[in-house]
């Protein structure tokens, strides 16, 4: 299994070697190592002692703080301690490196499972504001046909893992679409600032509607009998959703 490790330690190496305060850096990676011959050997308690040594996210790599997490996670399992203390070791290893993968770590495919497992099991909360409040908020994973819709301002928890296509709207104002990432067992806080929609005076519609007539009349229609401007209509986000 110690082959697996051999991707990550030369670069911890490096980076305690050529950063600020190295001497924290190399006593972290020790702490590391050791609690990986730890893992290896089975002694379980005292790889979790010296892993709980080597996590600072100050001090050294993503990479570095992934794979401790990554073993916090694994010998927690083995230690059959809580679950919620599994899941927080999960969730540290996923912030620290979202793209990391367990598997490249240990070949003990119950340890792989276990990772994946928690990975999916874990969520996160947005609580978005909007300026001005009151917008209506739709939230749905690229390619998916589920929604979820809220009123600014507004906590949405429960969101999985993963990329999610946020659209903020309301009249009056230019629709606002964004993608948003949850980060796990944590509540974001989001302020979307809408700009108002350009206005257009009735004067200029009403000529238009002289020499064109048609469709432009019905706009005509619209605001006959009123001095103020006219805001232009927002599509609908989802259209083919509206029956």
């Amino acid at each position: 299994m110690r082959h697996y490790y051999r991707k990550i330690v030369p670069v911890l190496l490096f980076l305690s070697c050529s950063i600020p305060g190295a001497t924290i850096a190399q006593t972290l990676v020790e702490h590391y190592e050791k609690g990986r011959d730890y893992f290896e050997k089975g002694e379980y308690e005292q790889a979790f002692e010296s892993l709980s040594d080597a996590v600072d996210p100050d001090q050294l790599s993503g990479e570095h703080v992934f794979g401790v997490n990554c073993f916090l996670a694994f010998t927690a399992f083995k230690l059959k301690k809580d679950e919620q203390e599994v899941i927080k070791y999960v969730a540290a290893a996923i912030v620290a490196n979202p793209d990391g993968n367990a598997s490249d770590l240990t070949t003990e495919r119950e340890l792989v499972r276990m990772y994946t497992r928690y990975w999916q099991k874990l969520t996160g909360s947005l609580y978005l504001v909007s300026e001005p409040a009151g917008a209506s908020v739709s939230i749905a994973r690229p390619g998916s046909l589920r929604f979820l819709t809220a009123k600014t301002p507004a906590v949405i928890p429960n969101l999985s893992l993963g990329t999610h296509e946020i659209v903020v709207q309301i009249d009056g104002y230019m629709q606002e679409r964004l993608n948003y990432q949850p980060q796990p067992l944590a509540t974001d806080t989001m302020l979307v600032s809408l700009k108002p929609v350009k206005k257009i005076s009735r004067w200029p519609i009403a000529v238009g509607a002289l020499i064109v007539g048609g469709a432009t009349g019905m706009i005509v229609n619209k605001v006959r009998g009123t001095n103020k401007g006219v805001d232009l209509p927002i599509p609908p986000v989802h259209p083919e959703n509206s029956n």
